[in-house]
């Protein structure tokens, strides 16, 4: 018997990976890198309303509930970085609770492994400030709560991250 069921937003994280980095550490060399080394970088962007760490992606609009998940990632990733060309798995890596500080609401995060292909990052006005964090150290300490729990699993199951992307069923987005 349900109680008290709770009614949760849901919200899609990337974790947008790239092989290596050109000398300017925010630029991206575009390479088609086997993604069997575990290594590379992920991106963090930092929130411009929190000052917290964050993952491209956002929440779902209502009218988005029965479309494919990685279409309303799409329109996320689109809206926070611009026109950048990745690849994805469209089956989940793991799913995590959320707690979204610039609203305070709680929600439902899933986390995607995606890998940067080409473009330039254009951020959005819901981000300040971005950076690529090294797969091989700590999680990074702009990361808060249950966002900080998210990275933590992502970087401790790296394995499973670089098997998604190696898999055949991946798609290029846009």
């Amino acid at each position: 018997m349900i109680h008290n069921p709770g009614r949760f937003q849901i919200t899609l994280k990337l974790f947008l990976w790239s092989p290596e980095l050109s000398d300017d550490a925010n630029v991206v060399k575009n390479t088609d890198s086997d993604t069997s080394p575990k290594s590379g970088y992920f991106l963090v962007m930092q929130d411009s309303a929190t000052g917290q760490g964050d993952l491209p992606g956002g929440r779902i609009n209502r009218d988005e509930i029965y479309d494919p998940f990685e279409r309303s990632l799409a329109r996320e990733v689109q809206e926070e970085l611009g026109q950048i060309q990745y690849r994805m798995n469209p089956d989940p890596l793991f799913i995590f609770p959320h707690f979204v500080a610039r609203d305070q609401t709680e929600a439902l995060g899933i986390a995607y492994a995606g890998q940067l292909l080409g473009g330039s990052l254009e951020l959005s006005d819901e981000h300040n400030h971005y950076f690529w964090a090294s797969m091989n150290e700590d999680v990074p300490e702009i990361f808060t709560d249950t966002m900080r729990s998210a990275v933590h699993t992502f970087l401790e199951q790296k394995s499973r991250f670089y098997d998604r992307l190696n898999a055949s069923d991946l798609i290029t987005l846009p």
